[in-house]
């Protein structure tokens, strides 16, 4: 319920601002994604950038926030990930794909990558893989 409301305000903040209420506000430092296995299932996180090291419990939580300077979302499937992406980051906006730290990320195989990443080209994203 919690969750639902802080959606509704940030909703409704983002609309007071003249901007589209499904956009992603910009980030300063962007946008960080991360790629790990639940089982044969691949999962993506996508988080407002910062610097600060997050733990893998943290990113693989299924749970997702949307808050003004604060977004979570985590999805299964490569498809369902760059269809979030496409759809509420901000053309032009940059997304760092990262996959060694913490411990237990990794990379999809390439037709996965490959699906984001030309996502992301369509839609005016700058897409960092940072291995």
């Amino acid at each position: 319920m919690r969750l639902l409301a802080a959606a509704l305000l940030a909703i409704a903040a983002f609309a007071a601002c003249g901007r589209r209420a499904d956009v992603f506000p910009h980030s300063m430092t962007g946008y960080e994604l991360y790629s790990f296995r639940v089982d044969t299932d691949w999962n993506y996180t996508l988080i407002t950038g910062t610097s600060r090291e997050k733990t893998f419990t943290e990113l693989s939580s299924p749970d997702g926030s949307i808050a003004p300077g604060a977004i979570k979302v985590t999805t299964r499937a490569a498809q369902k990930m760059a269809s979030v992406m496409s759809l509420h980051l901000p053309r032009g906006e940059q997304v760092v794909w990262q996959s060694r730290r913490p411990a237990g990320l990794s990379f999809p195989p390439a037709a996965d990558r490959d699906i984001i990443r030309k996502s992301a080209e369509e839609h005016g994203l700058a897409l960092v893989i940072s291995d």
